[in-house]
């Protein structure tokens, strides 16, 4: 054969024969496209909104990397550096030294109040003459904390829901047995891992909501969801940078450039005036926003049947 690569099937002349080494190489290259396409997908991804869906759609795709990729790659980046920078543990650890910190208060306090309550009894029981001791058993109190999730008996609910009341019912059990720290690191942990499939289920209705938006456009919706992937994936690179940054003031900053980034992207993308763009880029952060606190709980509830 003549040439890289093979007329017929277009498989690359490669010597198959390589080190371990070059082979590492070549699987990065391959699945990350560490050559030319990375520096000029970042660059044109961070900086130059709607350029590399305008470009996908006009076919030029080879001298990018694909748009799933970089929604994989962001999102992977982001959902590493989320729980080390929450720490769940941490989290849980500062909540029980509180509670038990409220918990000291609380008790000192109501050892205050009692003492108070017990010398006035006492006052009044001599000035009557009356010497009777309240029975020990009576000042007793339980300063325990029980986790309630105030899941209803299933005889109060309709029959389709009662598997899973009872599946709730035996869940709450479950977690009342256990400690209210440990039942935090639980659910931190089940939501931290169920995040990602919530917000990916979500990107097809971004793009669904585009689609609606620009009916007239006729585009196919397979173009509105290439948009939807690079602006995730701008996202998620924008979050994990705010996640890392040890200033305060650029957080503000690169919140404003989001907002900017996706008006400008819409404006470049779909090529429509600026106010009818401002009115659509209005409804889209609207609907999206109320769409992800619906699936922001969602999210918990599953999290909540899995624990």
């Amino acid at each position: 054969m003549s040439g890289n690569f093979c007329p017929n099937c277009g498989q690359r002349n490669a010597d198959v024969r390589v080190s371990l080494r070059r082979m590492l190489m070549e699987v990065l290259d391959d699945q990350l496209s560490l050559n030319s396409a990375l520096p000029r997908t970042v660059g044109a991804l961070l900086f130059r909104p709607g350029h590399l869906t305008t470009e996908y759609v006009q076919g030029r795709i080879v001298r990018y990397i694909p748009p799933f990729r970089i929604y994989l790659v962001a999102s992977l980046l982001f959902f590493i550096v989320l729980p080390w920078v929450l720490n769940v543990d941490r989290i849980a650890d500062q909540s029980r030294e509180q509670r038990l910190k409220a918990a000291a208060r609380d008790s000192m306090e109501q050892v205050r109040a009692d003492s108070v309550r017990r010398a006035t009894r006492s006052a009044r029981r001599t000035a009557r003459g009356d010497t009777a001791q309240t029975p020990a058993g009576a000042r007793k109190r339980d300063n325990g904390l029980q986790l309630n999730l105030a899941v209803k008996d299933t005889t109060h609910v309709p029959a389709l829901l009662m598997p899973l009341n009872r599946h709730m019912l035996a869940t709450e059990a479950r977690l009342e047995a256990l400690p209210t720290e440990e039942v935090m690191r639980l659910g931190m942990r089940g939501f931290l891992e169920n995040l990602p499939t919530g917000v990916f289920l979500l990107m097809p209705v971004f793009a669904l909501i585009l689609k609606m938006l620009y009916f007239r456009r006729k585009r196919f919706y397979v173009e509105h969801f290439v948009f939807a992937l690079h602006v995730h994936g701008f996202a998620f690179l924008l979050f994990t940078v705010m996640l890392l940054s040890p200033w305060t003031w650029l957080n503000p900053l690169l919140q404003v450039w989001f907002a900017i980034y996706l008006y400008w992207a819409m404006k470049r993308v779909y090529g429509q005036g600026w106010m009818r763009t401002l009115v659509k880029y209005g409804v889209l952060g609207s609907t999206y926003m109320i769409l992800m606190l619906l699936g922001m709980a969602g999210v918990v509830l599953a999290t909540a049947l899995m624990m």
